[in-house]
């Protein structure tokens, strides 16, 4: 089961103003030639940032078509890339801060009466079940300290 925290909803957020928000973390190297996250380029830092977008824009309570249709995208491929945002969130790192990043970025947008769940990493006092990569990385951990 995947942890989630309870975040504000962004107050009347459009997703062209998430989109900016968003397209404020592509790398400088590719700002020139990928100004958006709404271009076909399979970068992976382009990439990482639509799942980033996907996750937020539905947990908003827009559809998935309408995340579709907005960044050129069938509906199949958002909820894809919501479903391996969490895997992502889990375990990588490098997407584990640019989502806390950007998720820090949308507090300004975001109204304390209104709430929604949004996949957050694992961390330090969360209260989450122990995946079997960490139960076994913990057993490492053990054998090598023994």
């Amino acid at each position: 089961i995947m942890p989630v925290v309870t975040l504000p909803l962004m107050n009347q957020l459009d997703l062209l103003s998430l989109e900016q928000v968003v397209n404020k973390y592509i790398p400088e190297d590719l700002k020139a030639t990928y100004p958006s996250i709404r271009t076909a380029c399979r970068r992976r830092e382009l990439c990482d940032l639509r799942k980033i977008f996907a996750c937020t824009a539905y947990s908003m309570n827009y559809t998935l078509k309408k995340i579709g249709t907005f960044l050129g995208k069938d509906h199949t491929t958002i909820l894809n890339n919501i479903r391996t945002s969490r895997v992502c969130i889990e375990y990588s790192e490098q997407y584990r801060e640019l989502y806390l990043t950007v998720m820090n970025e949308l507090k300004n947008h975001m109204d304390p009466n209104v709430t929604a769940f949004i996949p957050a990493p694992a961390q330090e006092g969360f209260n989450s079940q122990p995946t079997l990569r960490t139960m076994v990385l913990q057993q490492q951990d053990q054998m090598l300290a023994a």
